[in-house]
């Protein structure tokens, strides 16, 4: 801003004539002093960032303007050594830093410390509220003689899943009459908090419910339920084991469903499939030869294409495929991966193996009930988190006796489960 412009926005008078030319390497700018006069200043474009920062400093002072003073510096200790395996933060020749709250940086993950804070009676009531919904779960599959019901979806408590079941009891009190169908048998019952799914899927042969929904909107949903819905998901499931037997037995593997494929995209990729089996048979080039394959077949889960684009194994030595895939590239996919599934497959078995040798070893000298993995571990992390529980003393059987044991995932702290089981994470300390 050139200082013919400064008076202008000054005086709210238009601008009549520039008063500073801006060559290409210098930039004229104007500060206004305490006695109201003018300081006219130009910055050097090409200089350094701190060479502007610092012509600007020097400008401010020359108009008496007076900077703040700038914040101490936090004291902190010379070195610091707690919980960091011996590693020395010097602050020497570096910013001062706070170092106050490094000490509890390792809390959370402390499997000691975490053990014997436990309350044990805070275990025996989450232990007694899961078995209270587990009594009320048979109560209401009974009443309605539901195949199985699954709330796993809502991540609720087993206090407040009691709570959801309770009122299903009473909707089968007030309007059981007003039931089409005496017993919903062969269907699954599941809570989910999706609010568009279709309430019934003749395909997967599960009866879908919003826990949020009121009573008669329970009952509109229970009410879809008739004797010819009934036999069109007997009818599917019929077709549906005809083909899956019909896959299996043309590509020599087991075919199962994934988790982000609908049970619709699922039964049209087996019609699909079987219409192309029974027009050709398939040629013996494309089979497998394998000894392995013989005595164990491998395993196809078959994806949506937006979770699994093209083929892929997973560390388990199953084959990961789309519901869009062809006969011909499902046999491309199995010859090309299945030595590479087979060997997996070895891993996995191997792993199994040392697992349970050293869960067995765990639960005899600790006294623990059971030992499982809690979410997505990787076997690695999860032998690594039962060797460092082997080496533990045996005096840690007073605090974990009758207990169960979850190795979790990295990034949470130990807590206790909603059915009294302890999870701590497999980097525990």
């Amino acid at each position: 801003m050139g200082a013919q412009d400064f008076q202008d926005y000054t005086s709210n008078s238009p601008r009549q004539t520039p008063s500073l030319r801006q060559s290409e390497n210098f930039i004229g700018y104007v500060i206004e002093k305490r006695d109201g006069s003018l300081l006219r200043q130009k910055i050097n474009v090409n200089d350094s960032v701190e060479g502007i920062l610092e012509s600007m400093s020097q400008s401010i002072k020359k108009s008496g303007a007076v900077p703040p003073t700038p914040p101490a510096a936090t004291s902190a200790p010379e070195s610091i050594n707690h919980g960091n395996g011996g590693v020395d933060f010097s602050t020497e020749g570096r910013g001062a830093v706070d170092h106050r709250f490094d000490l509890n940086t390792r809390r959370g993950i402390d499997f000691l410390a975490f053990i014997r804070s436990v309350d044990g009676e805070e275990i025996e009531r989450r232990r007694t509220s899961r078995m209270g919904a587990i009594a009320l779960a048979s109560v209401v599959r009974q009443l309605y003689s539901f195949q199985a019901i699954d709330g796993i979806s809502l991540g609720w408590s087993s206090d407040n899943f009691s709570v959801l079941l309770s009122s299903l009891t009473r909707l089968h009190e007030e309007h059981h009459e007003r039931f089409h169908v005496d017993s919903f048998y062969p269907l699954r019952l599941v809570f989910t908090p999706d609010e568009f799914r279709e309430p019934l899927d003749t395909f997967a042969g599960s009866l879908y419910l919003h826990p949020a929904s009121t009573h008669l909107q329970w009952l509109e949903a229970l009410q879809e339920v008739t004797p010819g819905r009934l036999e069109e998901l007997e009818h599917n499931r019929q077709e549906a084991q005809e083909r899956t037997a019909l896959v299996q037995d043309s590509l020599g593997t087991k075919i199962v469903k994934g988790h982000s494929c609908t049970s619709g995209d699922y039964h049209t990729f087996l019609k699909k499939l079987c219409a192309t089996l029974q027009q050709s048979a398939p040629p013996q080039d494309n089979v497998v030869e394998s000894k392995l394959l013989q005595m164990e077949r491998l395993r196809l889960v078959v994806e949506s294409p937006h979770a699994c684009r093209r083929p892929r194994l997973t560390e388990a030595g199953h084959i990961r495929v789309n519901s869009w895939m062809s006969e011909s590239d499902l046999r491309k996919a199995i010859s090309r991966l299945s030595r590479s599934a087979h060997e997996k497959l070895d891993q996995e078995q191997e792993f199994q193996r040392r697992c349970n040798e050293v869960t067995n070893l765990i639960q005899y000298n600790l006294g623990l009930q059971r030992v499982f993995r809690s979410g997505v571990v990787s076997r690695a992390d999860f032998l690594s988190a039962l060797s460092r529980l082997v080496q533990q003393p045996a005096d840690l059987k007073r605090w974990l006796a009758g207990c169960s044991l979850g190795i979790g995932t990295s990034g949470q702290f130990c807590h206790l489960a909603d059915d009294g089981s302890m999870i701590v994470p497999h980097d525990w300390r």
